[in-house]
C-alpha cells in the first residue's frame, strides 16, 4: 500500500494519483485539505500501528512507500463552533502529528522532511555542493549595497539576484536599473552570483536512476520564460557518466531519495551546480519530454526498484 500526502489542488500530487492508479498500484489518498486530529492517529510506531484517515485504517506493515508534498492550503474553512485561529490551530497540530509519522515511518518517503532542511539555505547547499566535487559559481550574499557593486564590478558587470531561501524566487539580472533599489537590500540578505553563460540542465534522480533535460531559453530564468514572452525548449539529454553518478551521490549525501538538481554547462563543457530540490515539481519535464519520471517514482513507492 502507498499513501499519497498533500493537496490535489497541487499538480504534483494529483499526477502521482493518477499515475499510481494507471499503474493498478494499490494507494491511499491523504487529503491535507481535510485533516484533523478526530481522522488521524497512531500509536508508537510498532508492527500492528496503524493509521486512521478519513475513517479508513492503514497498518503499517502494509505501507511500502510514502509520497508527501506539504504545500499551502487553499481552503481554509473553519471547523462548526470555532474560531478561524482555533481551526488553525487544529490542523497545523494535526498535520505536525502527520510529519512525525512519516518522518518515523520505515517505508519508503519520498521525500523526509527532516532531510529536506538543507533547501531552507541556499548557502549551504552551495558549501555541500562544492565540497561534492561540483563547481559553484561566484557566490556573495549581503545586505551592504557598497559589496553588491563592488561583487557586481568582479564579474564584468554579470550577476543575478534571487532569494536566499527555499522560497521560490524569479532569478534575475542585475543591471544598472537595479542601482537606486539597491539600498532596499538592507533590509533583507539576498543571494548574488556571478552569471553563468551556457545550457540549463536539469536532473531528476530516483535512487540510483537519472533523468536530465537540457533547456533552451533566452530567459535569465527559464521557468518564467513565458512571462517575458521568450521561446524555451525542452529535451532529453544525456549526462557525462562522471556528472550522472555525481548527482545521484549528492542526493544520497543529502538524505533524499529523489531530488531535482539545477545545473548549467558551458560552452567548454564544463557543469556548474546551483541548488538540489528535495520536492520537485518535474510535470513539466516528463510532459514535454516524455520522461518516465512519474513512473519510476511510483515503482519506488511500491518498493520494486
Amino acid at each position: 500500500m502507498i499513501l499519497v500526502v498533500g493537496t490535489l489542488y497541487d499538480e504534483m500530487t494529483e499526477l502521482m494519483c493518477a499515475r499510481l492508479q494507471q499503474l493498478k498500484f494499490g494507494h491511499i489518498y491523504v487529503d491535507t485539505e481535510k485533516l484533523d486530529l478526530l481522522k488521524f492517529t497512531w500509536s508508537t510506531l510498532e508492527i500492528n500501528d496503524y493509521l486512521k484517515v478519513q475513517l479508513k485504517k492503514v497498518y503499517l506493515k502494509d505501507v511500502s512507500g510514502i509520497y508527501c508534498r506539504y504545500v499551502n492550503l487553499k481552503k481554509r474553512s473553519n471547523f462548526p463552533g470555532m474560531l478561524k485561529t482555533e481551526s488553525g490551530q487544529i490542523r497545523t497540530e494535526a498535520l505536525s502529528a502527520l510529519i512525525n509519522f512519516v518522518d518515523r515511518s520505515p517505508a519508503v518517503v519520498v521525500n523526509k522532511l527532516r532531510n529536506s532542511f538543507s533547501n531552507e539555505s541556499k548557502t549551504f547547499q552551495q558549501i555541500t555542493i562544492s565540497k561534492a566535487g561540483f563547481m559553484t559559481p561566484k557566490t556573495l550574499v549581503t545586505n551592504c549595497p557598497e559589496q553588491v557593486f563592488e561583487f557586481y564590478r568582479s564579474c564584468n558587470n554579470k550577476i543575478i539576484f534571487k532569494s536566499n531561501s527555499c522560497i521560490r524566487s524569479i532569478v534575475t539580472k542585475f543591471s544598472p536599473k537595479h542601482f537606486k533599489s539597491a539600498g532596499l537590500i538592507k533590509n533583507c540578505p539576498v543571494h548574488f552570483q556571478e552569471m553563468i553563460e551556457g545550457t540549463d540542465v536539469r536532473v531528476h534522480t530516483i535512487r540510483d536512476k537519472v533523468f536530465a533535460t537540457a533547456i533552451k531559453s533566452d530567459a535569465v530564468d527559464y521557468r518564467y520564460a513565458g512571462r517575458y514572452r521568450k521561446p524555451v525548449q525542452f529535451c532529453s539529454y544525456k549526462l557525462p557518466e562522471e556528472i550522472s553518478n555525481a548527482c545521484v551521490q549528492l542526493t544520497k549525501d543529502f538524505g533524499l531519495e529523489i531530488s531535482g538538481i539545477d545545473l548549467k554547462q558551458t560552452a567548454n563543457g564544463d557543469f556548474y551546480c546551483f541548488e538540489v530540490n528535495p520536492s520537485p515539481g518535474f510535470i513539466a519535464y516528463e510532459r514535454m519530454t516524455g520522461q518516465a519520471i512519474s513512473k519510476e517514482v511510483a515503482y519506488l513507492l511500491k518498493n520494486d526498484l
